[in-house]
């Protein structure tokens, strides 16, 4: 009973970050209702209107100004209008799968001729190498190019700022 109460605390302490922020920058996208949030908190790679292309900023989100639909970060604070990019270094979920079943593969492939020539009259051959070693590098590609994704504003993408707090209404 104690180890239980004990992991439900843990729980609860983990699982509060995102609970109690109440303001929040969010990208949508048009016709779809899955969105990308970031919180109070969390760091933000973006690039600005009138910089170059290829200098991001990497800031961390201080506060978030609803009433003037800005951003404050550490250094400095930025309106979402002037916000054209912001880059995401989270793992594609059909990327990373695809490349963990690669080097599935790639094991399971090795392994079991290494078994096969062990038990049976099965040779190892170039083909032993080549497979799992095409299967590996495969999946390093995908992992290098499926890496990050940049989110652009514009016409389809737009970037909010939220205010989910509750008042209280009436007496």
């Amino acid at each position: 009973m104690k180890l239980q109460l004990f992991l439900f605390v843990l729980f609860s302490f983990y699982t509060t970050n995102y609970s109690v922020a109440q303001k929040l920058l969010q990208i949508e996208k048009v016709g779809t209702l899955k969105t990308q949030r970031y919180y109070i908190g969390e760091e933000v790679i973006f690039q600005l209107a009138g910089e170059t292309e290829d200098y991001w900023f990497r800031e961390k989100i201080v506060d978030i100004l609803v009433d003037s639909k800005a951003v404050l970060f550490t250094n400095r604070v930025v309106k979402i209008a002037n916000i054209t990019k912001i880059r995401s270094f989270k793992d594609q979920a059909w990327s990373r799968g695809l490349s963990n079943n690669a080097f599935i593969f790639a094991g399971s492939f090795t392994g079991l001729s290494l078994i096969a020539s062990a038990v049976t009259a099965f040779s190892l051959r170039a083909a032993t190498i080549i497979i799992p070693g095409t299967a590996i590098v495969v999946g390093l590609v995908i992992r290098f190019i499926f890496r990050r994704k940049t989110y652009r504003m514009g016409k389809r993408r737009r970037l909010r700022v939220l205010d989910l707090t509750f008042y209280k209404v009436g007496p």
